[in-house]
């Protein structure tokens, strides 16, 4: 297992799409979350994150009765909860199946939506297997791109803007470097059973992997760390962005 410190190393993805189908077997309804968040040892750390989340974050996308969604990483469907009541239609996608299966049975809606198993890149086959086929005006990445190596992320953004509205927010969200870049690979992580691996990136090079979107007009309207209580770590912390066009 390595700790990397600063030079771009790519993580095995197929060992994280395994990773994440362990994640769905260890799903407990008493703490729904948890295997999302990774606090097998805290499972009331990621029922607070996700209040947070829910109380002062999700406002700002404006998700209204007129919202098409897109919850690119869905996992159980966390924040369709939150969301899926208040828009037109919803899509969450997530490359493990098994999180996917766990998201239909939870999320019981009269609002048109669909869970899909499909990786980020895949997006563009996605009309083919869904009820709708139009432009979304809200993007959800809750806790993506960590896990995603520089070359996939940048492609599937560039992808992305060929299925966005012309008026359309997103929201990012992914723990972040502080001081210099950080890869997990095949790490044997405190908090739960199971190789990790991850990439944990500065603020600079999120904003170099994020120029499909902002040289296609998007412009950052707001940006924040969480607040400390919820930074557990000292070389990482939660960040957020909600970019607009």
């Amino acid at each position: 297992m390595s700790r990397i410190y600063g030079d771009e190393f790519s993580i095995d993805e197929k060992a994280n799409k395994d990773f994440w189908e362990m994640r769905a077997e260890k799903y407990s309804e008493e703490h729904p979350y948890v295997s999302i968040k990774l606090n097998d040892k805290k499972p009331d750390f990621s029922d607070k994150i996700d209040e947070y989340e829910r109380k002062n974050i999700l406002p700002m996308l404006h998700v209204k009765e007129d919202s098409y969604v897109i919850d690119i990483g869905c996992g159980v469907g966390r924040l369709a909860e939150a969301l899926i009541d208040q828009c037109r239609y919803y899509l969450g996608t997530d490359v493990s199946d098994g999180l996917i299966q766990i998201a239909k049975k939870r999320i019981v809606s009269e609002t048109e939506c669909d869970f899909l198993t499909m990786a980020f890149e895949e997006l563009d086959n996605a009309s083919e297997k869904v009820k709708y086929a139009g432009k979304y005006n809200r993007v959800i990445f809750a806790g993506l791109f960590l896990y995603m190596n520089d070359a996939q992320v940048s492609k599937s953004l560039e992808n992305l803007l060929s299925i966005l509205d012309e008026h359309a927010l997103i929201y990012i969200s992914v723990p972040m470097a502080l001081q210099e870049r950080i890869t997990l690979a095949d790490w044997e992580s405190q908090d739960f059973d199971g190789e990790y691996n991850a990439i944990y990136r500065t603020k600079e090079e999120y904003m170099e992997l994020y120029k499909p979107l902002l040289d296609a007009g998007f412009s950052i309207s707001h940006q924040d760390y969480l607040a400390k209580e919820f930074q557990r770590f000292s070389e990482t912390a939660r960040y957020y962005l909600i970019l607009e066009r």
